[in-house]
């Protein structure tokens, strides 16, 4: 009983690393450019700086001395529309959900 409780283990996780290595992710990602935007290093720190085109923070190097370079995945376009978001120029007490009629 012993010997097919291991055979089952071992086959248990071979089909993990199997359906593991379909995975479509792929790292690093393929599209990856570098922002020019030499900031203070470490760049993490300073992500809100870095990757004005869209995408996000991936890695770094040096420019300028101190400075860091973001490198920057390609941001992927969904094609749903950007959310607008507005004043009414209502000012009521918050919270402004409890005045749904004026808004």
């Amino acid at each position: 009983m012993l010997q097919a409780e291991k055979l089952a283990l071992i086959l248990l996780i071979a089909a993990r690393i199997a359906r593991c290595t379909e995975n479509t992710s792929q790292w690093p990602p393929e599209n990856l450019y570098w922002d020019d935007q030499c900031k203070p290093c470490p760049a993490k720190l300073y992500e809100k700086d870095h990757c004005a085109n869209g995408g996000v923070l991936v890695g770094e190097r040096a420019c300028k001395g101190v400075f860091c370079e973001g490198q920057c995945t390609v941001a992927v376009r969904s094609g749903a529309p950007a959310p607008d978001f507005y004043w009414d120029g209502q000012c009521t007490a918050c919270p402004a959900k409890f005045y749904k009629d004026s808004h």
